[in-house]
């Protein structure tokens, strides 16, 4: 009995050996892994937060600013427009697109000026200075006019800019005009589409169809972009729908005049 144990003890030393040098390899093994890919992680966690850090920062409007900002301007350009002929007075807008040393020049609807060349005529700006008027360009056509004004003490005016772009559809926009004598009437909205009216005298126009209300007395006033770019010139409203020329159209009745 006692030579059986003997035997026995040291067989399960051997074999422990045996286990205790594999278990210690597998642990190794383990190590060796698992600081492997310990590395890598970290490399790759290093990365990512390199790359986030090196990203382009979004750029936030302040759209209370911006609109804030464009309705100066719209203010500042627009141009009231008074034509008397004895007790009767007819009321309109022009928008105010170029200047020189002695003059501003404005552009307006032709039925707004339509028959004033005997008339008393006059156009306001925002500093509340009022002189008469002349007309330099027309086109009953196109329902378009150029109007030329003294600078007479008025403050420094900034023409707007006329955008020569199509405007797609519900893109924001702001509108200016003289509605009811109401000076500097400033509205917002939204294109609506691109449509083709007629006229009350059977002439087809392009127009643009917006939400920003108009009144009588808005005919030649400005509908502008979000940034005060001029895109278009309020002309019509027609059961309850309001419609401007479209800019690139006012563009190039201006640029056909060779005026400026």
């Amino acid at each position: 009995m006692r030579v059986l144990k003997k035997k026995h003890h040291k067989g399960f030393n051997l074999f422990h050996y045996i286990l205790v040098l594999f278990a210690i390899a597998i642990g190794f093994f383990t190590l060796v892994v698992a600081g492997n890919l310990a590395s890598h992680y970290i490399k790759i966690s290093r990365t990512v937060v390199t790359t986030q850090t090196t990203t382009e920062p979004v750029q936030v409007i302040n759209l209370e600013a911006v609109i804030l900002e464009t309705k100066g301007k719209l203010l500042q350009a627009n141009a009231y427009i008074r034509i008397t002929d004895g007790s009767i007075t007819t009321i309109g807008s022009a928008v105010i697109i170029d200047s020189d040393d002695l003059y501003y020049y404005a552009i307006t609807n032709q039925h707004v000026i339509e028959g004033s060349e005997s008339l008393t005529k006059t156009v306001a700006t925002y500093d509340l200075i009022s002189t008469d008027f002349r007309v330099i360009a027309a086109s009953e056509e196109l329902d378009l006019a150029i109007i030329q004004f003294e600078k007479s003490g008025r403050s420094n005016i900034v023409p707007l800019s006329i955008s020569g772009e199509e405007i797609p559809s519900n893109e924001f926009v702001m509108a200016v005009g003289n509605p009811i004598g109401s000076v500097g009437s400033v509205t917002i909205g939204i294109i609506q589409e691109h449509v083709t009216i007629r006229s009350d005298i059977d002439i087809e126009h392009d127009a643009l169809l917006h939400t920003a209300t108009l009144g009588n007395g808005s005919s030649g006033g400005a509908l502008v972009d979000m940034y005060g770019n001029l895109i278009g010139l309020n002309s019509w409203g027609i059961g309850g729908n309001y419609y401007a020329i479209p800019s690139t159209i006012v563009l190039s009745f201006i640029e056909s005049q060779n005026l400026f």
